[in-house]
Formats: C-alpha cells, structure tokens, sequence
C-alpha cells in the first residue's frame, strides 16, 4: 500500500514530522482520493470513455470504501470481501476484471456467482440482475435483516425494498440511495457518498459514517 505524504504546519511533506496533524490529515487526504475518484468515474460516465457495464463494476468495488458492516457480519472477519452476482448479467465478466489483484481494508476481493438467493451467505454486497427483476421482492424479504448492501441497475428495485440503484441518464450513470433499507439491515453508509448520490427513504436519526 502506498504511503500518503501531505504538508502539515510543521512544515514541509514529512508525515512523521508532525505525526497527530499528518494522520488527520492522511485521513482526510484518502477520502479525497477516494471522492476524487468516484467524482472521475461519473465524468468518464458522463463522456462515455468507457462502458458503463464497467463503470458500474468499478463501483461496486469502490462502495467498500464508504461502508460500515456491523461488527458480527461476515464483513467483519478475516478472509476474503466478497462481492456477489445474483442471476446472469454481463457485471460479472467486468467485475472479474476490475476486481483483479484488489483489495478492501486489507482483504482479497473475490466475486462469487449465485443461481438463487438459498445460495447468498457470507457476502457484502450484491448486485441483482435484472432478470430476476419479477423476483426481486422475494430475494429482498429473504435477504432482510442480513447485513448485505444490495444493488441492481433494473426498475423497481429500489421500490422493491433494494439498497442501491445504478440509473442511466443520457449515458450517465448516476446512483439512488434508498437509506430506509440500508439502515434497516444495520448498514451504514458515509455521508460523503451520500453527498453524491439521490437519497430517497426516510433517514433515520443518527449520522452516517465518515470511517
């Protein structure tokens, strides 16, 4: 992992020069990395640099830097981050791609393939493909209470209870946060990532996680 360097008042880039401001300001120097890319991907959307199928691949590695699990969900363990495709969808050749050599706070990333939902366990996320669009309340009830950020690019999926939805505006891609149902399954979304994207649902009391 590279090493962030940035000026403190002490002077100069020497991070061990001041060592309480430079880990403030790392902090704050990897979530602009981090925003700053995000921000990158939506222009590139915006000029169809390339294909959205793998735009939203990159997002759904880069959502792992935004999200808090609760402590007792497999997130929180030790071993692989897992990011999960539920049904047939062109998502996963890029995911495949895009996810090679990754990592999520230190963990390999690895992509798993479900036929149906019976098959979802230890996984933090997943994208839902839209043919299974006629099925998604049913893979949404089934899924409740389990601490997996849930995410599709089909109508209805958010109006179905789903977490995250991928939008194309005029070869954009834009993202709908549907904070009710994220809350409800004890996820916490930063609100860094929620400055960029549609909210919709009721926020629940609290503040969102800027970790």
């Amino acid at each position: 992992m590279s090493h962030l360097f940035v000026p403190t008042r002490c002077g100069g880039w020497d991070r061990d020069a001041c060592p309480k401001e430079a880990a403030v300001s790392v902090r704050q120097a990897r979530w602009l990395n981090v925003l700053t890319a995000l921000s990158t991907i939506v222009v590139m959307a915006s000029a169809q640099e390339i294909h959205e199928t793998d735009l939203k691949a990159v997002f759904l590695l880069r959502f792992g830097s935004f999200i808090e699990w609760p402590p007792s969900s497999g997130s929180a363990a030790t071993g692989d981050f897992v990011i999960g495709v539920l049904g047939d969808d062109p998502v996963l050749p890029a995911l495949e791609s895009v996810t090679a050599g990754e990592t999520v706070d230190g963990r390999p990333v690895r992509i798993d393939r479900y036929r149906g939902v019976f098959e979802v366990h230890d996984c933090q996320i997943l994208f839902v493909s839209g043919t299974r669009r006629d099925r998604f309340r049913h893979i949404l009830n089934r899924l409740h209470g389990r601490p997996i950020l849930t995410v599709s690019d089909s109508d209805g999926f958010i109006e179905a209870g789903g977490m995250v939805a991928f939008l194309s505006d005029e070869g954009r891609v834009r993202l709908r946060v549907n904070v009710g149902s994220v809350r409800a399954d004890g996820i916490t979304i930063s609100s860094k990532l929620l400055q960029l994207v549609e909210v919709v649902g009721d926020l629940p009391p609290g503040p969102s996680s800027d970790a």
